[in-house]
């Protein structure tokens, strides 16, 4: 028996989750390195004030494939769910040169960011197709073993263009 659920339940819950689940050792880290707390204290990354910051430090992306989601609340629940909108169909945003992975949102989101799947900063090729920022011709990079392992991972978890 599968139960439906709004995509933004699931993704609610899920953030949730991570705010929960979170051990005070990860929470004061999140909390340090996102610039929120000026050391490394537990005592203070303890305090309530600090719960809407974690939730905001593990948004979920909506480019994310519903099978993916619906896979972590089986994970974490036993149930199975089904995603009854935003069908991975209707995924649309900027897809990453290497990977072809839709991972950013928008251009300005790609703009010198690293993808998540595998690892390649987006800058301007030269007529070679050498990237500075990564040191590598995009045609060698997505040739590595590493680069083709890491598209085979992400499959069920972002779209492939």
């Amino acid at each position: 028996m599968c139960i439906e659920f709004l995509h933004s339940e699931v993704v609610n819950f899920l953030n949730y989750n991570s705010l929960f689940t979170l051990n005070l050792k990860d929470r004061t880290i999140t909390l340090y390195e996102d610039g929120f707390i000026d050391e490394e204290s537990t005592e203070l990354s303890k305090k309530q004030i600090f719960n809407k910051e974690i939730l905001y430090s593990y948004q979920i992306s909506p480019l994310i494939k519903n099978i993916y989601l619906e896979s972590k609340i089986k994970e974490i629940t036993g149930n199975d769910i089904k995603i009854i909108d935003h069908p991975d169909s209707e995924i649309t945003g900027i897809s990453c040169i290497s990977c072809r992975y839709i991972v950013y949102e928008n251009f300005d989101d790609s703009i010198f960011e690293i993808c998540p799947v595998c690892y390649w900063q987006t800058d301007t090729l030269d007529e070679h197709g050498y990237s500075r920022l990564n040191k590598a011709y995009l045609s060698n990079y997505k040739n590595t073993s590493s680069c083709k392992e890491k598209i085979k991972q992400f499959k069920d978890i972002y779209v492939r263009k």
